[in-house]
């Protein structure tokens, strides 16, 4: 697993053709229909099930 820091350096470089570093947030609508769901989604993605989840298909999760 590559970090964001190495792969900013490798594109710096030119080494590589091109390199994906990305962050996510959420927030939810304030007057949503929905949400208690997107409350209960967010809770999800970034409890420990999720943090597995995501490292199951190879992504690293940072630690607030």
């Amino acid at each position: 697993m590559v970090g964001a820091r190495l792969v900013l350096e490798y594109v710096g470089r030119g080494e590589v053709d091109a390199g994906i570093v990305f962050f996510i947030d959420a927030a939810i609508v304030k007057d949503s229909a929905h949400s208690g769901l997107a409350k209960d989604f967010i809770a999800f993605i970034s409890g420990d099930e999720g943090r597995r989840v995501f490292g199951r298909y190879g992504f690293e999760t940072a630690v607030k």
